[in-house]
């Protein structure tokens, strides 16, 4: 995984890690368990008096109750670290993405804060965000299958047509990175790239006033016009 930019996502990071060292400890006891299956197999085959198989039946027993308490632990870790999370704060940016093949799309409120009028503003594969912000993300797609994933910021949304899925974060640290499709979605699932960057409040604020201001000249030159896609915000 690319370095965390987020605020949270060294709770993900955590149970990555312990999910895959429970798997880990689980494949190394039933690897050596078989082979001391084998092992006892064969002793068994070569003894004039077969043993018994105590020993085997307590070693699964054992290997099944830690496979049940780990993943117990495990769904409680997952659990405990989505209430610590919680709900997106009020004041959240907020960002409509829309999945396509084979692009992504994305929508800021204008002046106005609502989305779905004239002064919104989009842009086509290119997500920037300001540093040090909640960032509240409605994500659907337009024809199939798609899985919204932004590595270093550790957010992901699976949605289809239909489905409105949600995600949220808070950005920590500046920097630089991709977004991608998770799902098979067709020939050209490879294009489903984007550029994502976590700028200063400064920098977000410039290119934000640029969008807008050219938003105020496409809206002037085409009065009237309505955008080409977007929904009111769900709650």
């Amino acid at each position: 995984m690319p370095p965390d930019l987020s605020s949270e996502g060294h709770r993900i990071d955590a149970l990555l890690r312990v999910s895959l060292g429970l798997t880990a400890a689980l494949a190394a006891f039933f690897l050596l368990s078989l082979a001391w299956l084998v092992y006892r197999a064969r002793k068994r085959a070569s003894d004039a008096a077969p043993s018994s198989s105590a020993p085997s039946a307590y070693a699964f027993g054992l290997g099944l109750a830690v496979l049940v308490f780990g993943l117990i632990d495990l769904a409680l870790a997952a659990g405990s670290r989505r209430a610590a999370v919680g709900p997106p704060p009020p004041d959240a940016l907020r960002v409509e993405v829309l999945a396509q093949q084979w692009a992504w799309r994305f929508r800021y409120a204008g002046p106005d804060d609502r989305f779905g009028t004239a002064d919104d503003v989009t842009t086509l594969n290119d997500l920037r965000l300001p540093v040090g912000r909640a960032v509240s993300m409605q994500v659907r797609s337009l024809d199939t299958s798609h899985g919204f994933f932004i590595p270093m910021l550790r957010a992901r949304a699976d949605t289809y047509p239909g489905r409105t899925a949600r995600t949220w974060f808070r950005t920590a640290r500046e920097g630089r990175g991709e977004l991608a499709c998770t799902v098979l979605c067709g020939d050209a699932h490879y294009q489903m790239r984007g550029e994502v960057a976590v700028l200063s409040n400064e920098q977000y604020a410039q290119w934000m006033n640029g969008l807008m201001e050219d938003q105020r000249r496409a809206a002037a030159a085409a009065p009237g016009s309505a955008p080409a896609w977007g929904w009111s915000w769900l709650p």
